[in-house]
């Protein structure tokens, strides 16, 4: 019987698995470049929990990341402004997130957490 039930458990384990219902999804990174006075991808979608990198690219030309919605401190997000290196910012509430570039004000990207 013990058989029986260990191999109903493991059955059960695998479709879960396979139907991505095994546990919670781990943390993902999407990148986000800042290159040509842009944001590319302009739109971020990205997962409650996942982290937004964005990678300063342009050559030497300064830029910032700052949100522009009126969210609660933990949802707001503000880079220093940079030439070269990256900023991270890990959102941790469903929502639609528009950010700037505080130098460069035709510069906008959006965030979107489902």
């Amino acid at each position: 019987m013990r058989a029986l039930g260990a191999t109903i458990a493991t059955g059960l384990l695998v479709a879960s698995v396979l139907a991505g219902t095994a546990g919670p999804a781990e943390a993902r990174t999407k990148t986000v470049e800042i290159n040509n006075y842009a944001f590319w991808p302009s739109t971020a979608r990205i997962l409650m929990g996942d982290t937004v990198t964005w990678e300063f690219t342009d050559e030497g030309v300064e830029h910032n990341v700052t949100a522009t919605s009126r969210a609660t401190s933990q949802d707001n997000f503000a880079s220093e402004t940079m030439s070269e290196g990256s900023f991270s910012h890990t959102f941790m509430r469903r929502g639609t997130y528009p950010y700037v570039c505080t130098l460069h004000p035709q510069m906008g990207g959006t965030v979107i957490v489902r």
